[in-house]
This record gives structure tokens, C-alpha cells and sequence, in this order.
């Protein structure tokens, strides 16, 4: 059966098979970085470490040449924002995928010739996994991205909580979504809002209090600019080393990124709880 937009399903294992078995050019910067991992670049070398038992590094070269960048997953969510699916997808479409063999291409220069092999059913589970295609997030959430934002802002927010070191849960996703409902995409701190709430999804499920967390993060970002600044002061009366003897240490996060961050903050406060917190100077010495 043909793949069309009735068969979502169908249309993403015809993209996701199309993408593992475009040809590969192994040459430039991704030549000297296999090189320098694995050794030798030729056609013999390599087919012997996807056939003769080296696993781990054969994995290894695998994911590096096909790992899905960001494009590609611009290109495959909104099929994959169709999908209902009661079932563990990742597992669906692994199968589906291994039904018939890829053809895994590697052009090695113009000196290397090209090797030829099947791509490795045990390698699209884990190029799915990295994917999170099974991944979903409360309907609340979907329900706001779909009612405010634009469709190409939509595909840009999903692919950010497919990409989440954790999964949204409900108290992350109620942020988000009363962020993006209080919140004009068109503010110039709304992406860097979501990206900092989403990031801090696990964090938002182990708290009781929201408000109280993201207040805590502002006052570290507080304390480093504070602590910038008397780095600063010291170093008008002394020198890095010998500030060093002393124990001093220098600040881990430069005072234009921790002021960014109690600004997004502020932002995000103010958007979904209608209030912020201030701090002086002299609260922290």
C-alpha cells in the first residue's frame, strides 16, 4: 500500500526507511573523526568492524552517520503528531522496518571506493529510541500549542519535548502551557522561557512548589552575578594567580548569562503566576 496522509504510519516508515538508506559520504570532517576514533578508513576495515564482532564500535559509527539531526525531525513530526497509536511505537515501526533490508552505503572518498552492507536490525531500535517517537505529552500542553501558536511553531515545540532529557509529566507541561497561553511567541524571551522550563521538566515533577523552584534558580543566577562582581573587585587590587592561591575561585557562569537567566525567569514567573521576586545585594552578604 502506498503511503498517503490517511496512513500516517505507513508515510513515516516510508520517510524513516528513505532517510537510513540515502548514501553516506564518509570524507572531510567526518573522514578525520573516524579516523582518528577507529584508524584506517577503508572499505575492508570497516566491513570487517560491522561483521566480525566489533559491536560496540560498530554502534558507535552507526549512530554518528546516522544520527537524526534536527531537520530530519522537523521533517518527520508532523506525521508523527498523527499517529494514534495504543501500542509501544518505537517497537511498531522498528518491525515494520526490518520487514525488508536497508541498504546501508558508505562513499569513502575518491580513493576508498564505496562499501555496501544491510543496516543492522538491532540498530533501528536504538536509532528509534533516539528518536522518541513513542514520546507524548498531556493534552492540555498539545491542546494549547495547537490553539496559539503557529504550525511551524508547533513542529518547533514538539520536536524541543521530544528532545528533553525528561519527559513532561503534569506539573512541567501545566507550565508550559499556561506559558504558552500568557506568552506571544513573538516576545523575545519566549523560546528561551520554554527551552528553560522544559529543561528543568524533572525538577518541576519533584517539586511541590513551582513558583518556589524556579525562585531558587534565580537566586543562584543572583548569587553568581554577585559573585562576579566581587571577583571583579578583587582582581582591580590583585592578579588571577594569586587570587588562586587564596582559594578564590572564579565564577562558573559569566554574569551576562546569569542575568539572561534571572530575566527569563522573571518572564516565566510573571507569565504563569502572575508575580517575581526580587533580591538585594545585601540579602547575600
Amino acid at each position: 500500500m502506498s503511503a498517503t496522509a490517511d496512513n500516517p504510519i505507513d508515510a513515516l516508515v516510508d520517510r524513516l526507511r528513505s532517510h537510513l538508506s540515502r548514501p553516506l559520504s564518509l570524507d572531510g570532517d567526518a573522514a578525520r573523526f573516524v579516523s582518528a576514533t577507529f584508524g584506517t578508513i577503508d572499505a575492508d576495515t570497516l566491513e570487517d568492524l560491522f561483521c566480525d564482532g566489533g559491536a560496540s564500535e560498530a554502534e558507535t559509527l552507526l549512530e554518528f552517520l546516522l544520527f537524526p539531526d534536527v531537520d530530519f525531525q522537523y521533517h518527520i513530526e508532523p506525521l508523527l503528531n498523527q499517529i494514534c497509536f495504543d501500542g509501544d511505537l518505537t517497537q511498531h515501526l522498528a518491525g515494520r522496518l526490518a520487514q525488508s533490508p536497508i541498504p546501508l552505503t558508505i562513499h569513502l572518498g575518491s580513493d576508498g571506493g564505496d562499501l555496501s552492507l544491510p543496516l543492522p536490525d538491532d540498530f533501528l531500535q536504538r536509532f528509534l529510541i533516539r528518536l522518541r517517537v513513542s514520546r507524548r505529552w498531556p493534552s492540555s500542553l498539545e491542546s494549547a500549542l495547537t490553539r496559539c501558536l503557529a504550525a511551524d511553531e508547533q513542529i518547533r515545540v514538539r520536536v524541543m519535548l521530544r528532545n528533553a532529557a525528561a519527559r513532561l509529566g503534569t506539573a512541567a507541561a501545566d507550565v508550559c502551557t499556561k506559558l504558552i497561553e500568557a506568552l506571544p511567541s513573538s516576545h523575545r524571551d519566549f523560546w528561551s522561557a520554554l527551552d528553560l522550563v522544559v529543561g528543568l521538566a524533572a525538577e518541576l515533577e519533584a517539586s511541590r512548589d513551582p513558583f518556589a523552584l524556579l525562585t531558587a534558580h534565580k537566586q543562584r543566577a543572583f548569587q553568581m552575578v554577585e559573585q562576579q562582581r566581587s571577583f571583579e573587585r578583587l582582581l582591580q587590587r590583585s592578579n588571577m594567580e594569586t587570587l588562586m592561591g587564596q582559594g578564590h575561585r572564579t565564577p562558573t557562569l559569566a554574569r551576562a548569562d546569569a542575568r539572561k537567566r534571572m530575566r527569563v525567569i522573571d518572564v516565566i514567573c510573571r507569565a504563569v503566576f502572575g508575580r517575581t521576586t526580587y533580591f538585594q545585594p545585601a540579602e547575600f552578604g
